[in-house]
């Protein structure tokens, strides 16, 4: 069975040593997901679509995402706090994102995530969950 959300989240991110995408900046990202998997038998759902918002919401949403080798990490904690920052072991690009955003799904079965970071611009990630 295949469920499908959309959603939108607002995050800033910037790729150290990037000619353009170097400054810390911000969008309005749009993500899709789309999983294929077994229907819970208690819930009768695959994930409700709630929880697929949850997920994803509580990780990215109104954060600035950076990679852990970033020295902004320390400035920006003393600023705004831990809280309001997503740090990844890689680059914040959009195809780190979608993938990100697969491992916080926890599903069984496959998910499909597509991350537009404007709306011309997607990364697109298809992995089979264990």
């Amino acid at each position: 069975m295949k469920v499908w959300k959309k959603l939108q989240f607002d995050a800033a991110h910037r790729l150290m040593g990037h000619e353009k995408c170097g400054r810390l900046h911000g969008h309005t990202w749009t993500v899709e997901v789309e999983i294929d998997g077994p229907i819970d038998a208690e819930t009768g759902m695959v994930l409700d679509f709630g929880e697929i918002k949850k997920r994803i919401m509580e990780k990215f949403d109104h954060k600035t995402i950076l990679c852990e080798d970033d020295p902004l990490i320390e400035p920006i904690k003393e600023i705004v706090g831990m809280e309001s920052l997503m740090v990844m072991n890689n680059k914040p690009t959009s195809e780190n994102i979608a993938y990100e955003i697969a491992k916080a799904l926890r599903v069984k079965g496959s998910v499909k995530v597509t991350v537009y970071e404007t709306p011309t611009a997607r990364a697109e990630l298809e992995v089979m969950m264990l």
